[in-house]
């Protein structure tokens, strides 16, 4: 059977997807306008499978090679987007590498995050600017490097933002969105900055899948919830998931998390 495959880099790590499907490799490929790569070898490999049944099944084949079959009537960009992500996040988090849901954009000389659930205003933030300052609509990538955080581009994102480039930018701000009648930040707690990391990070549809995206409904009908908490047991023991907690927890202590009121004709300019 002929596939297609494609290659992109999340932070600095490329990853590869082989396609059996030819549509599905066609909207993946639109979505990730220049960011594909080819000079560098991929160092974990998806291979996406259309199957019968009615549960999504990820097994892991070698260590850097994972299958992800999905059924047929779930078999959408929307769905195997957001699987990958979701699996793509548990095996950077080791490397300090986090993927949040989030938009994000450049100012000046650092990135910011825009955090909250759908229908909060991300897009809208973000689709205020000029191209070349933005990162991400739907997801932001955020890696450790020494003693600080960056932001990179997100490769997910290019049916929304056509022509994004892959860079990086220091983070120096979270923002949690709320839809307002003015113009407001207001510095967020530790322990509240925290809790709003937590539940916009793509891992924390992985840990606790059934409060996250899906409702409960969708995820026992779609199988995520079950496949992907065995997946979950067999490689990654609670110790292991503390200190993940942990690294994104130092986020929080290091760059400033605020919740930001906004009104419909806000355009983001730097608010301390």
């Amino acid at each position: 059977m002929k596939t297609y495959s494609l290659q992109f880099l999340v932070a600095t790590t490329c990853f590869k997807i082989i396609f059996e499907d030819k549509e599905m490799f066609s909207v993946f490929r639109e979505a990730t306008p220049r960011l594909r790569v080819f000079s560098k070898s991929s160092e974990f490999t998806f291979v996406v499978k259309k199957c019968k049944g009615e549960a999504s099944q990820f097994e892991k084949v070698t260590r850097k090679v994972f299958n992800l079959n999905i059924p047929e009537k779930f078999f959408s960009y929307n769905y195997c987007s957001l699987t990958v992500r979701v699996l793509i996040s548990v095996l950077l988090m080791q490397r300090n590498v986090f993927l949040f849901h989030a938009s994000s954009l450049t100012y000046h000389d650092g990135a910011y995050l825009f955090c909250g659930p759908s229908g909060s205003g991300k897009s809208t933030v973000v689709s205020k600017i000029p191209l070349v300052n933005r990162l991400g609509d739907d997801t932001a990538i955020v890696a450790k490097h020494g003693n600080s955080f960056y932001c990179y581009m997100s490769p997910f994102d290019g049916i929304k933002m056509p022509g994004l480039k892959y860079k990086k930018s220091r983070l120096k701000g979270v923002f949690v969105l709320q839809q307002s009648r003015e113009n407001i930040a207001v510095r967020l707690t530790h322990q509240s900055a925290y809790k709003y990391l937590i539940k916009n990070s793509y891992f924390y549809i992985y840990t606790f899948p059934r409060e996250a995206f899906y409702s409960k409904e969708e995820c026992i009908k779609g199988g995520i919830s079950v496949k992907i908490q065995k997946y979950q047991q067999m490689a990654f023991p609670m110790n292991i998931l503390k200190a993940l907690f942990i690294k994104v927890a130092n986020i929080s202590l290091s760059v400033p998390v605020s919740k930001l009121k906004f009104t419909k004709d806000y355009v983001f300019t730097e608010i301390s």
